[in-house]
């Protein structure tokens, strides 16, 4: 029996066991997000000066997580749209697993593309860039 043949078998009760065992992931990613937020390891962007494009996301999902949306936007714009292109592409694939929908496997197929990648790193990048440009020019013309 391949993995695909396993997967087709048992596609139903793999899903539900996917869907019960987010609720106690969010519980634990409240947890180690708290738990990061108490420890004052600094990030190695911001020894330098600058800040990553993922810097602010532990407060992003923790204020997601607490029900604050428009803090956890403010903080890291970046973090808050990945959240929520993880969760569309979990409904498209319980849609998928549940219906056998054409729709929800063309619509997972182009968010999961070679192109949908490129663009996720060319947003990274330019989300990096515009979020340090101005200790970017400082940095360049001290040199």
């Amino acid at each position: 029996m391949t993995v695909l043949d396993f997967l087709k078998k048992y596609k139903k009760i793999l899903m539900i066991a996917v869907d019960v065992a987010v609720i106690p992931g969010l519980f634990l990613l409240k947890y180690l997000s708290s738990f990061m937020l108490s420890t004052d390891r600094p990030c190695v962007w911001t020894l330098i000066g600058l800040q990553c494009a993922t810097c602010g996301g532990t407060r992003c999902v923790s204020n997601l997580l607490s029900g604050n949306i428009i803090e956890a936007i403010k903080l890291n714009p970046f973090i808050f749209l990945c959240i929520m292109y993880l969760v569309i592409s979990f409904i498209f694939l319980n849609i998928l697993l549940l219906r056998n929908s054409s729709f929800a496997k063309k619509a997972l197929k182009k968010m999961y593309s070679l192109w949908s990648l490129v663009i996720v790193l060319v947003t990274f990048a330019l989300f990096f860039l515009a979020r340090n440009i101005y200790n970017v020019i400082i940095l360049f013309s001290s040199l």
